[in-house]
């Protein structure tokens, strides 16, 4: 199949996917009216919107939430969080049209979140393994339970939100394989940028900052790294690290906490360990065999300590 012939195929697909994925989830907005929303998220967001909307920004304590103080709205007062992008959007989108009103706005924003989720996830897909297996992910993304239930329409929670700049931030690391120089240093980073402003909507972030951090440690226990390697690496994690770190104090007042040292100071791990490694391999470890052997034992005590830690955890959180 010649190439623009398997291009115009695969839009074609990723119209239909998508357009069915659409199709399952607005089925909930007949039931929804005017003012009402899924989940009480949504209230809460929909509520700082209108704020933003009628003062232009939200005050710096919510006195309705987490009675008698209030809840502190420091943390969450940032140009990228939810409520604003939604105000944001409503701005202009109204300013094209005068009809479209914050709920609408609040309504399908998880589903037009999704269907940009789609794209990305199929772009991936045909990159890393071809067009067949973009066509199984888009199928099994756009029917997955666990994803359907929190992106149909009017379920305006950050899930949606947050998984788009995950998947945006690791289709721009990804891609970073497929060029050099100064175009990968480019994607990787973009991708450091969308994952220090996913960490600024949501502070459960280390979840997704693992997966590119355990990949750098497992091709570094495998392979070592070069000079090459650990500068490219700085430039994902730099640009991320001094995001979470100035532009909000969520995590560096205590750093020792589960999602602050997970954010903030694992990803410095593969780092320092090629750096302790080569100064070792200069001073005892001359053979490449001993060096490997060595990078594979050290791979082995992180992957043990970090099962004892989760078991450890889990057993005092029962």
């Amino acid at each position: 199949m010649r190439k623009w012939d398997s291009c115009f195929l695969a839009g074609l697909i990723l119209i239909g996917v998508s357009s069915l994925a659409v199709y399952i989830r607005i089925q909930t907005v007949s039931i929804l009216g005017d003012d009402l929303f899924l989940g009480t998220d949504s209230y809460r967001f929909a509520k700082r919107a209108r704020i933003i909307l009628k003062e232009g920004k939200l005050p710096s304590r919510d006195p309705t939430a987490w009675l008698p103080q209030g809840r502190d709205l420091t943390d969450i007062c940032s140009p990228f969080s939810l409520e604003y992008l939604l105000a944001y959007a409503c701005r202009i989108f109204s300013a094209f049209n005068p009809k479209i009103s914050l709920h609408s706005v609040i309504v399908y924003y998880p589903v037009v979140t999704f269907v940009m989720i789609l794209i990305l996830s199929f772009l991936i897909c045909i990159k890393l393994f071809g067009l067949s297996y973009g066509v199984l992910s888009l199928m099994l993304l756009s029917l997955c339970p666990g994803i359907l239930d929190r992106t149909v329409a009017g379920f305006s929670d950050r899930d949606a939100l947050v998984l788009f700049l995950a998947m945006l931030s690791y289709t721009f690391y990804i891609f970073s394989f497929y060029h050099s120089d100064f175009r990968r240093r480019i994607f990787l980073l973009s991708s450091g940028i969308v994952m220090g402003i996913l960490g600024l909507i949501w502070k459960g972030a280390g979840i997704f900052i693992v997966i590119p951090v355990m990949f750098n440690l497992v091709r570094w226990g495998i392979n070592g790294w070069g000079w090459d390697d650990f500068k490219l690496y700085l430039w994902w994690v730099i640009p991320m690290e001094v995001i979470l770190t100035v532009a909000t104090n969520r995590y560096r007042h205590d750093l020792l906490a589960g999602y602050s040292s997970v954010t903030i100071l694992f990803p410095f791990l593969p780092p320092l360990l090629a750096s302790y490694h080569s100064s070792i391999a200069y001073i005892f470890l001359r053979s490449r065999f001993k060096r490997r052997v060595y990078r594979i034992g050290v791979m082995a005590g992180i992957s043990l300590i970090t099962v004892i830690l989760i078991l450890t955890l889990w057993e005092k959180s029962r």
